[in-house]
């Protein structure tokens, strides 16, 4: 499914890159099919990008609760279940 979901959101950043593109901008058919299809796409892709960042946020966090100090380890433990929590809504 994750591998579903990169090939989307790549699709999704290559779109807005073509709609960006002189040679696209000055093709009005073209430019039309590009924005139907980034539409399309862009809530899934949103919600995706929202998970990645917060699974990348867990893996900061996670890495904090191993750290030496101690401050860092109680921050870390006290915002691990709110951010795993976080994860598990947007991958439902």
């Amino acid at each position: 499914m994750r591998e579903m979901l990169e090939e989307k959101l790549a699709r999704f950043t290559e779109l807005e890159g073509m709609m960006m593109d002189p040679e696209v901008l000055g093709n009005s058919s073209k430019l039309a099919a590009v924005a139907r299809e980034h539409g399309g796409l862009a809530k899934l892709a949103g919600l995706y990008r929202n998970f990645k960042s917060v699974v990348q946020e867990l893996s900061e966090l996670k890495e904090m609760a191993n750290s030496e100090d101690a401050e860092e380890v109680e921050l870390a433990n006290m915002e691990i279940p709110g951010v795993t929590q976080r994860r598990e809504e947007l991958w439902s």
